[in-house]
């Protein structure tokens, strides 16, 4: 391969691992500056008998949603919706 292949398909590996977080509630794109956003993990749960499980679901969200007071509201009817 030639220097410009090489660097051609490095550039793509670096744009294909990029992942933009998004707000679970809202769907719009965390900005970089957006500093009162937060992730949180829930852990899973074995149905039958409620044990923790290796694995945990995130809900990330924004900081528009946090600072209208409504992040609470959100996160439960996020993670009861999911629960349904």
């Amino acid at each position: 391969m030639d220097e410009d292949t090489t660097h051609h398909e490095e550039h793509e590996n670096t744009q294909k691992l990029y992942n933009p977080r998004k707000c679970s509630s809202t769907g719009k794109i965390i900005a970089p500056k957006d500093k009162s956003s937060v992730q949180i993990n829930i852990n899973d749960t074995d149905a039958e008998t409620g044990a923790l499980l290796d694995s945990f679901t995130p809900y990330i969200l924004c900081g528009d949603v946090r600072m209208k007071g409504e992040g609470d509201a959100r996160l439960n009817e996020l993670y009861f919706g999911a629960e349904l």
